[in-house]
């Protein structure tokens, strides 16, 4: 740095003289110091960065886990539409939409009182087919016996005949006799297999109307998730309706379809 003197008191009122010499004195200490001066740190000023710790551990071999990340489906193991398997009005709802239910669980009641209905009267034809067969079989028995005592009466009466101790007119009214009460005994036997037949008639409508009264009743077929509620208490429901009144979806378990790259394939194999 070149530094050239000149009088600085030339032409300066008194009082002014020694403050100008005071600031040359100080643009003369500034100069020094600046050339002299070093920067702190690297280029442009900047502060060193701080030394990184570095830490060494023990290499070790052990399993881990290999993630793959894919886009799948979730599907339901299995599906059950409800529908009602008689008709009737519909009297309880006994679950909420959405409730995680249990095989065999009271889902639907359906009015029972016609299928009561329908049982007395299966029961009374019953009672009535069965009192009829008791009346035929003892028909029967009674009929049998009195054909045997004509056969018995016609078979005495042949060496009458050739005798001729008897006409042959008497002797072909026991014949007659004896026949018809045959005709009689095989008509009680048809009575008797005709209320059999009733018997067997009114039983089966005692097992259709006890297994109505069971169809009031609708239970869940598996454990599983209801979906909405289509059709309410209130309702008249119709057997096997193509509307199902709530599906339940079971979830546990449950399918997942996923696809992945195929040079993956091997490891998921193995693994």
């Amino acid at each position: 740095m070149k530094i050239e003197a000149f009088d600085c008191t030339n032409g300066s009122p008194s009082w002014a003289r020694p403050l100008l010499a005071g600031c040359l004195l100080g643009a003369l200490m500034l100069a020094v110091s600046g050339c002299g001066a070093k920067p702190v740190g690297g280029p442009g000023g900047e502060r060193p960065k701080e030394i990184p710790v570095v830490r060494v551990a023990e290499v070790t071999r052990q399993t881990v886990p290999i993630e793959l990340t894919t886009v799948g489906n979730v599907e339901a193991f299995s599906t059950v539409s409800v529908r009602a398997q008689v008709s009737g009005e519909l009297t309880e709802v006994h679950f909420t939409e959405g409730d995680f239910v249990k095989k065999d669980q009271v889902l639907f009641t359906i009015d029972t009182r016609p299928f009561d209905v329908q049982l007395r009267q299966a029961e009374a034809a019953l009672a009535r087919a069965r009192a009829q067969r008791e009346q035929a079989s003892a028909t029967l028995a009674r009929d049998r016996a009195q054909a045997e005592n004509a056969r018995r009466e016609h078979a005495r009466n042949q060496p009458l005949l050739d005798k001729q101790m008897i006409s042959q007119e008497e002797f072909d009214q026991t014949k007659t006799q004896a026949e018809a009460m045959d005709a009689a005994a095989g008509a009680d036997e048809a009575a008797v297999k005709a209320a059999d037949q009733a018997i067997q008639s009114a039983q089966a409508d005692i097992d259709q109307a006890k297994l109505n009264l069971d169809y009031c009743t609708i239970r869940s077929p598996l454990d599983g998730r209801t979906g909405s509620l289509l059709i309410h208490r209130g309702n008249l429901v119709k057997a096997n309706d193509s509307t199902p009144m709530v599906v339940v979806t079971q979830v546990m378990p449950i399918y997942v379809t996923f696809a992945v790259p195929e040079k993956h394939l091997a490891t998921i194999r193995e693994s």
